[in-house]
C-alpha cells in the first residue's frame, strides 16, 4: 500500500516536474546552407575552402560547436569553431581542406557535426533552456595529383592622385586552380590621346590559395608624370583578363586630407602592475590617402609619465587603422590618455580617455562580488537554522 502511494507521489511529481519546466524550454530549428560541400580536384598536401551558412529561428543568441568526424576529421579546418548566432544574425563559416603530402588519389568522405544550445535568461527574468539542436554536414573531397591553373580578375580600379602621390591600382583576383598562384600583371599608362605609351609596369602578385580570393593592389610613382588625362591598361597574365581605365593627375592641393581619431578603448579600471592596453582607431574621412601616425601622452596629475608615438601607417580613403599601445602603472591614482592623430601635415582634435588604477588588493568590482557572496551565504545559514527549528517543532508534536 505505501509502496503504491509513493509510486502515485513519483507519477505526480514527474507531471508536475513538466507542466512547470515545458514552458520555459523551447526547441531551437537549425538549418545549414548548402546541405552538403563538395571539394573536387583537391592537391595532396593542398588546399580547397568554401562557405556554408547556419542560421536559427531564435530571436535570443544561440552557441553553435562544430566537431569533425569521419576519415578526413584531420583534414578538415573551420574559420571559427564556437560562436554566437541568432535570427537576425546568422554565421557564415569558412570551410577549408588540407589533405596530407601522402594521402592516395580517390574520393574521401567526412562529416561536420554542427550543434547547438544554451542555457540562457529568457523573457521577464525566466530561465529559458534551449533544447540542442544538431545538424551533420556531408563533406566529399577528391583528391588528385593533376595540376591546373585558373584564375579571373576583376573589379579593376586605379585612383587619381596628386602630383606626388603614389598612383594606386587595385582588382580582385579568384583563383580557380588547384594550385597557389602569384600572377603576373602589366600596367602601360598612356597619354589622354591614347596615342604612345609614356610609363609602364610589371608585378607579381601575393600568393593566392586554391579556391580563395584576394585583393591586390599596386603602386606607381607619379613624380614623372604632368598633371593631365591619362588612360591605363591592366592585364592578369595568368587569368587573360584586362581591363582599360582611366585616370587623372592632380595639381597638389586639389584633394583634401581629413581624419578623425574615432575612439579611445582601454580599460575603466586596473590594479597597479597591470599591463593595460591601449587602442586608438582613426578613420580617414577625406579624398586622398594618407600617413598618418599617434602623438600623445599618459599623464597623472599633470604629468607626463609615459610618451605615445606610433609609426607612419598608410590609411586608404575611407578606411579605419588602429593604433596599439601598452602602459604599466606603478601607483594608484587616475592616469589621463591624450593625443591626436597627426596626418599629411594636419592633426585631429585632441581625444583623452582616463584610467582609474587601485591597489593590488581587491578592486570595487571584486568587493562588491565578495559582499554578493557573503550575502547569499548568510542568507543560506539563516534558511537552514530555520529548517532546524521547523523540524524540531514538528518532532515535539508528534
Amino acid at each position: 500500500m505505501i509502496k503504491r502511494i509513493w509510486g502515485m507521489r513519483g507519477k505526480l511529481f514527474l507531471v508536475l516536474t513538466l507542466v512547470f519546466v515545458l514552458p520555459f524550454m523551447s526547441a531551437v530549428n537549425l538549418g545549414i546552407s548548402p546541405a552538403s560541400l563538395n571539394f573536387e580536384d583537391v592537391m595532396r598536401g593542398g588546399h580547397s575552402e568554401d562557405y556554408m551558412t547556419v542560421t536559427v529561428d531564435s530571436v535570443d543568441s544561440i552557441e553553435v560547436e562544430f566537431e569533425s568526424t569521419g576519415e578526413i576529421k584531420d583534414w578538415i579546418n573551420f574559420s571559427e569553431n564556437h560562436f554566437l548566432i541568432s535570427k537576425d544574425n546568422p554565421g557564415k563559416i569558412k570551410v577549408s581542406i588540407n589533405p596530407p603530402t601522402d594521402i592516395p588519389n580517390g574520393n574521401y568522405t567526412g562529416f561536420l557535426k554542427v550543434t547547438t544550445g544554451v542555457f540562457e535568461e529568457g523573457k521577464e527574468g525566466h530561465a529559458t533552456g534551449k533544447i540542442k539542436s544538431t545538424l551533420d554536414l556531408i563533406i566529399d573531397v577528391e583528391i588528385t595529383d593533376v595540376e591546373y591553373i585558373n584564375c579571373v580578375a576583376r573589379n579593376f580600379v586605379v585612383n587619381s592622385p596628386e602630383q606626388g602621390d603614389d598612383l594606386i591600382f587595385e582588382m580582385d583576383i579568384e583563383n580557380l586552380g588547384n594550385v597557389r598562384i602569384s600572377p603576373m600583371v602589366l600596367m602601360d599608362v598612356w597619354d589622354k590621346d591614347q596615342s604612345m605609351i609614356v610609363k609602364n609596369n610589371e608585378f607579381i602578385s601575393k600568393e593566392i590559395l586554391p579556391t580563395s580570393s584576394s585583393h591586390i593592389s599596386f603602386r606607381v610613382e607619379t613624380d614623372d608624370l604632368e598633371a593631365a588625362q591619362y588612360w591605363s591598361e591592366i592585364y592578369a597574365v595568368e587569368c587573360l583578363d584586362k581591363d582599360l581605365l582611366t585616370f587623372d593627375i592632380l595639381d597638389e592641393g586639389s584633394l583634401t586630407a581629413k581624419g578623425t581619431i574615432l575612439s579611445i578603448v582601454t580599460k575603466k579600471e586596473s590594479e597597479v602592475g597591470e599591463t593595460i592596453p591601449i587602442e586608438i582607431g582613426f578613420r580617414n574621412t577625406g579624398e586622398k590617402e594618407v600617413s598618418a601616425r599617434f602623438v600623445g601622452q599618459v599623464s597623472q596629475a599633470g604629468k607626463i609619465v609615459k610618451v605615445l608615438e606610433s609609426e607612419n601607417i598608410i590609411v586608404p580613403i575611407d578606411s579605419n587603422e588602429k593604433f596599439n599601445f601598452y602602459f604599466k602603472s606603478t601607483e594608484e591614482g587616475k592616469y589621463v590618455i591624450s593625443g591626436r592623430v597627426i596626418y599629411d601635415s594636419k592633426k585631429t582634435f585632441e581625444k583623452s580617455e582616463v584610467i582609474e588604477v587601485v591597489s593590488s588588493g581587491i578592486n570595487s568590482t571584486k568587493y562588491a562580488y565578495f559582499v554578493f557572496v557573503i550575502i547569499i551565504g548568510m542568507l543560506l545559514y539563516n534558511i537552514h537554522k530555520e529548517k532546524n527549528k521547523y523540524k524540531n517543532k514538528l518532532r515535539s508534536i508528534k
